[in-house]
């Protein structure tokens, strides 16, 4: 198991592809929103500039992330992706989360999210946030 270290004096950016569907860029704002409640830190989100420490992408669809993740691990036995599927790993000291499709993608952002102390419920229900 890889494990992605983050200082909390330092700032985080989460690369995204402007070609992403709008409900992924949804997803990763919350995500940059939650990192931000959970440790204090500054986080941005944008374009894909280098250097940043979370990649967010459907594969596919961001050029940026191919090559960072073991593809087979989301294909199904006959070579295909499976629907709704996602991976989240560390390639080159930064964390991946690839989905198959957009839905797969959002449901990895969104279980970071929860595994970092972000109740789903935060919105709905008001559930505060730890900061850690």
């Amino acid at each position: 198991m890889a494990v992605l270290t983050i200082k909390n004096e330092s700032s985080i950016h989460i690369g995204i592809s402007w070609k992403e569907n709008s409900a992924v860029r949804i997803a990763a704002e919350n995500l940059k929103n939650d990192l931000k409640k959970v440790l204090g830190t500054e986080v941005t989100l944008g374009e894909f500039k280098g250097g940043e420490s979370i990649l967010v992408g459907t594969a596919g669809v961001s050029a940026e992330i191919e090559g960072l993740f073991d593809e087979k691990k989301l294909q199904d036995k006959n070579g295909n992706f499976r629907k709704e599927a996602y991976i989240r790993t560390v390639s080159k000291d930064r964390l991946v989360i690839v989905g198959t499709d957009r839905r797969g993608t959002i449901y990895g952002i969104y279980d970071l999210c929860e595994e970092i102390g972000v109740s789903p419920w935060y919105f709905w229900a008001d559930v505060p946030v730890k900061k850690k």
